[in-house]
């Protein structure tokens, strides 16, 4: 076959090892694959410099995804691509999706939403006749020019499983680590089994990106997957990553089916995140029968007025607690999300939610701080605050204040005051943060030595967070 085209994928992250490539660009990898076999696909990722593995591949094209936090970075690297290597590139992911407006000159096209089918059509067309396209914004003499969103892809088992044979999958996300859902040293990764959500949350883009449309893959594909994961990748424990996986009982109880007849519950553990207004009983006994040990909630708050705001009363701090009280039933472990920091919230509600905390026995815990993310109701209100704008420093909106500056929407204490009572909240959770039992036969078996041994670094910073960390918070 003769290639008519090469094209490179890469993802900005600053993201550190773990076992969650970026499977965006993995499916839009597959995709063309399939349905385009004379374009010759290529990921680069978790290269020290990604500029030069670019080039090395010699491609025709590039593709960046890049979600808000990065853009920049993309910008940067897309510059420098299209200046020394004379090529076009390509802009995805979440950011260009909500905010078409901040296309620029760094890049030839953006693909807005699902970008696989739109991707596809791109390549194929070698990035010309744009006006023709669907889904996209490219600069039309001087003037953006954005065409109409593509229509989803229905059903969604047209696309192929994400193509983790491009990833470096044994040396970067393989590696035996203590994942948290199974409580041990394993190969864990993770996996989606559908795309979207017809929710609004006030601080959630999401339902933006894949415009409140709820579309899931088939139980055969999914199982099918997790048959690949642990068939050619050996992994050990699979983490469901979108929120709705156990939201269709019908749906569940095939794939729950489906496992049992090749025994796959036996051999790999299973975690899944889910909203706590879709658990209910006959739900619950499904996930404990395929073997889930661990789900995820995002509680967000232990205050009701708060929870409302942020949730647009969808749910409430006693679905919170039916939900952990389900749970437990069952003997499933769970990681609960919490986030402080809107606009009015007061130190009593803050307190709301450490007493939640406390009071309901969550094993693990994540506490971040409110951000106004592009495409949220929280980003309206923070810019007609004069909190943020559409050429601001996107590197700001973390969620997390201890790894530098952050858009404080908080109007009810000073930023000096929120930030002491932030560091009183994580020191308190912290004795749970990692609650997982720490075992002298995890530190001496051959996956951690050799894990250690190649990276000293985290494997000091895993020591400390889960022995002498622990040992201190209990002091």
């Amino acid at each position: 076959m003769v290639i008519k085209l090469k094209v490179v994928f890469t993802h900005i992250s600053t993201e550190k090892i773990s076992g969650q490539p970026p499977l965006g660009i993995a499916y839009l990898s597959s995709y063309i694959r399939k349905y385009s076999p004379d374009i010759r696909v290529s990921i680069v990722d978790k290269a020290k410099d990604t500029f030069q593995a670019i080039k090395k591949e010699k491609p025709d094209v590039v593709g960046i995804s890049s979600v808000t936090k990065e853009f920049a970075r993309a910008e940067q690297l897309a510059r420098r691509i299209k200046t020394e290597l004379n090529i076009p590139v390509i802009i995805g992911g979440n950011h260009i999706t909500i905010m078409p407006k901040v296309f620029n000159n760094s890049f030839n096209v953006g693909v807005l939403g699902e970008g696989e089918a739109t991707t596809k059509i791109l390549l194929d067309n070698k990035l010309e006749n744009l006006d023709k396209i669907k889904g996209i914004v490219f600069n039309n003499n001087g003037q953006i020019a954005m065409t109409p969103r593509r229509e989803l892809i229905r059903p969604l088992d047209e696309i192929p499983y994400p193509a983790r044979d491009l990833f470096k999958m044994e040396k970067e996300y393989l590696v035996p680590r203590r994942a948290g859902t199974a409580g041990k040293v394993s190969r864990a990764t993770h996996m989606f089994s559908g795309r979207g959500c017809p929710f609004s949350c006030r601080f959630c883009s999401s339902s933006h990106f894949w415009e409140r449309q709820l579309r899931m893959f088939s139980p055969e594909y999914v199982v099918g997957e997790m048959n690949e994961l642990i068939n050619k990748y050996r992994v050990e424990e699979i983490l469901l990553f979108d929120d709705l996986f156990a939201s269709d009982t019908d749906r569940l109880r095939k794939i729950v089916s489906l496992l049992k007849q090749d025994k796959i519950q036996e051999k790999v553990d299973f975690g899944c995140l889910s909203r706590v207004d879709i658990i209910n009983e006959e739900r619950m006994k499904l996930l404990k029968e395929m073997n889930v040990l661990q789900i995820d909630y995002g509680f967000e708050s232990g205050s009701q007025r708060i929870l409302k705001y942020l949730k647009r009363d969808t749910t409430t701090v006693e679905m919170n607690k039916k939900a952990v009280e389900l749970t437990h039933k069952y003997g499933i472990k769970i990681h609960g999300f919490f986030m402080i920091g809107a606009p009015d919230e007061t130190k009593d509600d803050i307190l709301k939610t450490l007493n939640f905390i406390k009071e309901n026995k969550i094993d693990t815990i994540t506490l971040t701080v409110l951000a106004p993310y592009p495409g949220t109701e929280i980003w309206e209100d923070a810019k007609q605050r004069g909190l943020v704008s559409d050429d601001m420093d996107w590197s700001m909106l973390d969620m997390a204040p201890e790894t530098g500056e952050f858009i404080y929407l908080n109007k009810t204490m000073p930023k000096e005051e929120f930030l002491q009572i932030y560091d009183n909240f994580k020191k308190q959770i912290e004795g749970n943060q990692y609650a997982v039992s720490f075992k002298i036969k995890d530190v001496f078996s051959p996956f951690v030595m050799k894990y250690a041994a190649t990276h000293p670094g985290e494997a000091w910073r895993y020591f400390y967070n889960s022995v002498i960390r622990k040992k201190i918070n209990k002091q």
